[in-house]
């Protein structure tokens, strides 16, 4: 396995555990308005909406790098293939939201969606890092 894609890959699922924790201390900026109205301005970008960019982003690099291991060392198992599906819709589904967010009212139950499907491939990094590390007899990362 190439170990500097598997340490890209665990450098941004740790970038994205970073960013969500910090990011779960910062409140949304909707004031009195309800959640159901609340969305991103483009021209006046908060601390969250960009906790949650860098978040998202890194765990898609994490999310690609991990994918490309696993298929070099194990081709493409059934394992492999769901986890490889469950980011695509969660691609998708997050280029759809990214749309719908920046539109005049964001869409809540997609953004719901988007947050369970993130916890979908959250699962899959590791899982496959550890699946084709214990496939190929590694027990560990060598630096």
């Amino acid at each position: 396995m190439d170990d500097r894609l598997t340490r890209f890959a665990l450098l941004g699922y740790a970038l994205f555990g970073v960013a969500t924790a910090v990011d779960a201390f910062i409140p949304v900026g909707c004031g009195a308005s309800p959640l159901s109205s609340c969305g991103v301005d483009l021209n006046h970008l908060n601390v969250d909406d960009c906790l949650t960019g860098v978040a998202v982003l890194a765990l898609f690099m994490a999310a690609v790098c991990a994918h490309i291991c696993s298929v070099q060392k194990l081709s493409w198992t059934p394992a492999l293939v769901v986890c490889f599906m469950i980011t695509i819709i969660w691609s998708t589904c997050g280029l759809a939201f990214f749309v719908v967010h920046f539109s005049t009212r964001p869409d809540v139950p997609l953004q719901h969606l988007m947050l369970t499907l993130t916890s979908a491939v959250a699962f899959t990094v590791p899982a496959m890092i550890t699946l084709t590390r214990y496939r190929i007899g590694l027990d560990r990362i060598t630096y």
